[in-house]
């Protein structure tokens, strides 16, 4: 499904929100077990660096699902990017 960058999370400099929505018609079938994430943004429209690698990395991941999509006109997903990692170790963690 074609999905669209919404930009930063409300109240978060380090969460980025990526939407996208499909009408269940579209599909090939109505139960889904899997998602496959393919990021195809124009990197020249993003000018976060973190959000550039972030795309690239999560870029042909699998993210399992248990959807049944009978009776359902359309389906939108939300995925939140947290980009906090990539900017500075977490705490428990020594950095070198």
């Amino acid at each position: 499904m074609p999905a669209t960058l919404d930009g930063k999370r409300p109240g978060y400099d380090d969460e980025w929100i990526v939407t996208g929505e499909t009408k269940t018609t579209e599909l090939r079938h109505s139960a889904i077990h899997s998602m496959a994430l393919f990021f195809m943004f124009d990197e020249t429209t993003i000018a976060n660096v973190f959000l550039r690698a972030a795309t690239q990395i999560f870029s042909s991941k699998t993210v399992s699902a248990d959807l049944d999509l009978t009776g359902i006109d359309s389906i939108v997903c939300k995925l939140r990017i947290v980009l906090r990692y990539f900017q500075d170790f977490p705490k428990e963690f020594p950095s070198y």
